[in-house]
């Protein structure tokens, strides 16, 4: 993180060195540079954001971006630098863009082992068997771990972190559901914040209310859900009209 930080630290106070030239106009010159520096990061975000993240995905989302941001490097080294060395900065620019857009993608298996997350020994799983990237949720995905007697482990994770599984986590998950019912006389309408693998919702369903809303942020972890949970939270997403997810 230190030599981008140094960089972009650097950058904002060099690009005003080159447009204040002498005191007449100064005022000015920085301030119209702010005012464009503003602008540009209330869109950028907004842009990233909405609608090239959705599109693109971090990976190549990133990678354009610093293809970008040599290229409008390149511009200024044309602009001020020495001839001398215009011609192999920009070229090294160019190189370095074109080896950034040609990146292999990142392997989910490596991004789901969560040795960066909890900083210990790696997560033993043998499979990624479903991967979901969106803005709300960020990289959700579902890996399966055989063991010895046959039987497999399903876990969900949201960018690594575990969110809940179909074997060690179930009870957990079950008791999130039957615990407040004894605390329950009115069986109106009931909220679940928080979607997971389904099976408190699963559970909730099997009382008398009349209505189930769910509210979850990520689109990923609903489709995670119905379609890989669904043997452990009884296809309730699925089957059940009382069960609404926003």
């Amino acid at each position: 993180m230190l030599p981008p930080a140094l960089l972009l630290g650097t950058a904002f106070p060099l690009l005003i060195a080159s447009v204040a030239r002498g005191r007449r106009g100064l005022g000015r010159s920085v301030g119209s540079l702010y005012f464009v520096n503003t602008i540009g990061a209330i869109l950028g975000s907004t842009l990233a954001g909405f609608a090239l993240l959705p599109l693109l995905g971090v990976q190549t989302l990133m990678a354009a971006l610093a293809a970008c941001s040599l290229a409008i490097g390149a511009v200024f080294i044309l602009r001020f630098a020495p001839s001398a060395s215009r011609r192999h900065v920009v070229g090294l620019a160019a190189v370095a863009s074109l080896l950034g857009l040609l990146l292999p993608a990142w392997p989910a298996k490596t991004l789901n082992s969560t040795q960066w997350l909890y900083f210990g020994h790696p997560r033993h799983f043998h499979r990624v068997v479903f991967t979901h990237e969106d803005v709300h949720g960020g990289f959700t995905s579902v890996i399966e771990t055989d063991f010895k007697d046959g039987t497999t482990k399903r876990t969900l994770l949201t960018n690594g972190k575990f969110q809940g599984d179909d074997t060690t986590q179930m009870n957990a998950q079950r008791g999130f559901a039957h615990v407040p019912m004894l605390l329950t006389p009115n069986l109106g309408k009931a909220l679940i914040i928080g979607l997971g693998t389904g099976v408190t919702a699963g559970e909730l369903a099997r009382y008398d209310w009349e209505r189930i809303e769910v509210a979850e942020l990520a689109p990923g972890m609903v489709e995670a859900a119905r379609d890989w949970f669904s043997h452990v939270n009884g296809d309730v997403l699925r089957k059940d009209p009382r069960v609404q997810v926003r």
